[in-house]
């Protein structure tokens, strides 16, 4: 089982800003996790890869989120 979703610090930028890395931690297979834009507006390079990149962010604040999935097993999602 994969541990809990987790994340590094917020990020702020000062405009104009391109695009940066995200810091979601690592997955064990079978369990896999996903970024997703819940706020805001970003391109994710790669969303299931935990330390992507993303950019054309938006202005003002873009909350993106890491989800974990870990099928059947105990806290199967956790974000």
């Amino acid at each position: 089982m994969s541990p809990d979703a987790l994340v590094g610090p917020d990020q702020e930028f000062c405009s104009p800003f391109i695009g940066t890395n995200l810091e979601g931690n690592e997955v064990i297979a079978p369990a896999f996790g996903t970024w997703s834009v819940i706020s805001g507006s970003a391109t994710i390079t790669e969303p299931n890869i935990p330390t992507t990149s993303v950019f054309d962010l938006g202005w003002g604040e873009n909350i993106l989120v890491w989800s974990v999935y870990n099928g059947a097993c105990e806290n199967s999602l956790t974000t």
